[in-house]
């Protein structure tokens, strides 16, 4: 049963990200598409929703008298789930750099990591991302609200 549910909280997260990734603009570059990555990956996630909700029908029916729901083995997914959508949220006010950052230091101790590593590691992979990004596919990236606002002045 938690398959099913589980399946059916990706699909429902690949929805609400697909319509979002159909409002960005669009590129003369089909390569440099900025909605091809993130559909890429939302039709994985939404492959992997599939996939669980087929398994999860296939034990129910094996295993019909076992627990039906353990919050336990949904939490970490859940967790992942609803910092994804506060970081896609947050975004719009801290700019790429400073919610990335946050987001991957967050990701990286809610699996248990260390502090330090936790902080290079989400350094490094910022870094990394606003490279790919901003350089490599030039895709324009938000801002922080308050160096807007600096701008204003």
């Amino acid at each position: 049963m938690k398959n099913i549910i589980l399946g059916l909280v990706c699909l429902l997260f690949v929805l609400v990200f697909f319509t979002a990734t159909l409002q960005l603009p669009s590129s003369e570059a089909s390569h440099k598409d900025p909605a091809v990555y993130p559909s890429l990956l939302l039709f994985l996630i939404a492959l992997v929703g599939v996939i669980l909700i087929v398994q999860g029908f296939l034990s129910y029916r094996r295993d019909r008298r076992k627990k039906i729901f353990d919050y336990g083995q949904i939490k970490l997914p859940l967790i992942l789930m609803i910092l994804t959508l506060v970081y896609v949220m947050v975004m719009q006010f801290l700019g790429f750099l400073i919610s990335t950052f946050i987001y991957l230091f967050l990701v990286f101790m809610t699996f248990g990591g260390e502090k330090k590593a936790g902080f290079w590691f989400s350094s490094i992979l910022t870094c990394i991302e606003y490279g790919l990004f901003a350089w490599i596919l030039r895709v324009r990236l938000p801002e922080p609200l308050f160096s807007l606002l600096g701008s204003l002045l």
